[in-house]
């Protein structure tokens, strides 16, 4: 955890003007995967979205959160399925239909729907198979979790050499990407104009102290967690009241 890092000027934008640093800090990652995963996977936009019915299975997290209100801003229709504490929060992002994780008969209420054109999966490759049976065969499920790096399973020679061969193209290709997203000031500076024209809002869960870590990481992993998790550091600044789901409720 640092406080202060050096990068380059491709990966860096203005804040929104609208966000404190707290809020606006959840922002960059998560909304460059579902920004991805929408406009660039999905290919959704404003001119063909209304036609479409989406499904966003683990809404609540942070990438579930952008990826619901882009959708519903471009027009689709948008299920998503959560916990029943986040529920309410769901439904102010603009979910059209929300679907409770802890029914007995989730599967059964998904399957009395019409199958979904896409199905946006953030919950990784443990929910695939759930996700496949609510999409239509046209359709498609996307994936917002990238695979782990296989390279400690390849011994210490051959893992040495395939993690040398992906620094190698990272540096070669100049870029850097986590999954098949890639991370840039262009992307930043449209997540930045949804945020002050009021159509995105990052949902900012709980705000700790970098001594809190371990603690953060707990509540990540724990169900209770709606949005993201952020640790501030002293001196950041607070005067832009954050969106957590409470004022969103």
């Amino acid at each position: 955890l640092s406080e202060v890092v050096v990068v380059n000027q491709q990966y860096v934008s203005h804040k929104p003007r609208t966000l404190a640093f707290d809020g606006a800090a959840s922002l960059p990652y998560s909304g460059s995967i579902a920004w991805d995963a929408v406009a660039n996977k999905a290919k959704l936009s404003v001119h063909n979205a209304s036609s479409k019915r989406v499904l966003v299975h683990c809404a609540s997290t942070g990438v579930g959160c952008l990826i619901t209100q882009v959708c519903h801003n471009m027009g689709a229709h948008v299920s998503v399925t959560c916990l029943n504490r986040a529920a309410p929060v769901m439904a102010a992002l603009g979910a059209d239909k929300v679907f409770a994780l802890e029914s007995a008969d989730i599967e059964k209420q998904l399957l009395k729907e019409n199958r979904y054109d896409i199905v946006f999966n953030t919950a990784g490759s443990v929910a695939h198979e759930f996700c496949l049976r609510f999409c239509k065969y046209e359709g498609f499920v996307i994936t917002t979790i990238s695979s782990h790096l296989a390279s400690d399973t390849f011994g210490l020679i051959l893992g040495f050499m395939y993690t040398t061969w992906v620094r190698l193209a990272h540096s070669v290709f100049g870029y850097t990407s986590w999954g098949s997203h890639q991370l840039n000031y262009k992307v930043l500076d449209v997540l930045a104009n949804l945020v002050d024209s009021g159509r995105l809002q990052p949902v900012v869960d709980k705000i700790l102290q970098p001594h809190e870590v371990e603690r953060a990481f707990q509540h990540i992993d724990s169900a209770n967690a709606i949005g993201k998790t952020v640790l501030r550091f002293s001196g950041s600044s607070t005067t832009t009241p954050l969106v957590k789901p409470d004022v969103i409720l």
